[in-house]
């Protein structure tokens, strides 16, 4: 009986800690909840202020304007070089020649092979000269008018060194001008132009063959002679 009581009051006493730790357990979680508590609580309201004043300025700062382009600048153009009239002529296919221009080609050849044939002297007859002609007495007429094509008299029997400048010296011209165009007239380089009345009236005055001393036709000679003008 004893015994019992005893054990009785041993079972009580255990209990008795128990109970009492629990409480003092109790208690000291109950504060560290609170302030766990507290604090997620201050955390949220720190988190929830900063957003909220981000908010404020973002929604107080206007949105910035991305910078304009600036617009893109046209690249100057090379500049077009004008084609001078030279290129120009030079650029043109060449025209066939008339039948007129043709005629006064082929004097002059034939007045050039006459010529060398005559020891480099202008053949005085004209016949000499017909000679070399293809088409013979037909090639010495104007196929625009059906009349003889002039021929520069003041040459005839000259030594061609008498010709100083033939690019500027008519060796044969039409009978009279073609409508539209004028006189044509051939050079003794072989150029074809049409000339004004007035312009020929000049020129034909100005091709005259110079007037030289037997010395200075040998001095002549001997120059062109050196300059493999003679054969």
């Amino acid at each position: 009986m004893r015994e019992a009581k005893f054990g009785l009051l041993a079972l009580m006493a255990v209990l008795a800690v128990l109970f009492v730790g629990g409480f003092v357990l109790a208690a000291e979680t109950k504060p560290a909840k609170a302030a766990q508590k507290g604090d997620g609580k201050s955390s949220e309201k720190s988190t929830q202020e900063s957003t909220d004043k981000a908010g404020e300025e973002t929604a107080e700062k206007p949105a910035e304007k991305p910078a304009a382009k600036p617009a893109p600048k046209n690249p100057p153009k090379p500049a077009t070089k004008q084609p001078d009239a030279a290129n120009k002529a030079e650029e043109q296919p060449e025209q066939p020649l008339t039948p007129l221009e043709q005629r006064l080609k082929d004097l002059q050849q034939a007045l050039e092979a006459a010529t060398r044939a005559n020891q480099r002297r202008i053949p005085k007859d004209i016949k000499l000269v017909v000679k070399y002609l293809s088409t013979k007495e037909k090639g010495l007429l104007n196929p625009e008018t059906g009349k003889p094509i002039m021929i520069n008299e003041g040459m005839l029997g000259k030594h061609e060194v008498t010709v100083e400048k033939p690019k500027e010296f008519i060796t044969f011209y039409a009978d009279q001008p073609t409508p539209n165009k004028g006189r044509a007239v051939i050079f003794g380089d072989n150029t074809i132009k049409y000339l004004s009345e007035e312009e020929f009236k000049k020129a034909i005055e100005a091709s005259k063959p110079k007037q030289m001393t037997r010395d200075e036709l040998r001095d002549m000679r001997d120059v062109r002679s050196f300059g493999g003008h003679e054969k």
